[in-house]
């Protein structure tokens, strides 16, 4: 096996936005992002996993037959659980004989504010203008 040749194609098929590999999006929308594996066989993957340490959140990504690729899938509920935030990510690949490689390092994954609120219950979080403020330093 040549772990060298392996990489991993990010891609939204809605409106979670990309940027190669960076990821952004209003708090309370559904986040829908699949990663592709490229260079190495499925059978020597055990897991693929997403992490973002500064939000406290760790997936281990599921696979999707019909698109040939893992998909992290945050819902709306969860989203609006997310503070507004200026955070890193990582995408860890656990290979069948339990080895590791990070194959996304501290990308980009940002969590803006939502301006257009369009349910009577949403949440007015005060705090969202403080984390933004924490993030600039």
């Amino acid at each position: 096996m040549v772990l060298a040749k392996c990489s991993l194609k990010t891609f939204a098929p809605h409106n979670s936005p990309t940027d190669s590999q960076g990821i952004m999006f209003p708090r309370g929308d559904v986040v829908e992002i699949y990663f592709e594996l490229e260079g190495i066989e499925r059978e020597q993957v055990n897991n693929l996993y997403f992490s973002c340490e500064k939000l406290g959140l760790f997936y281990e990504l599921p696979y999707e037959e019909s698109k040939n690729a893992y998909y992290l899938r945050i819902n709306t509920e969860d989203s609006w659980k997310l503070l507004p935030a200026i955070a890193t990510y990582d995408i860890t690949l656990e290979l069948a004989d339990t080895n590791t490689l990070t194959l996304i390092a501290s990308a980009p994954f940002v969590v803006l504010k939502k301006r257009n609120p369009i349910y009577d219950d949403e949440p007015d979080d005060e705090s969202d203008n403080e984390v933004r403020d924490e993030e600039k330093g």
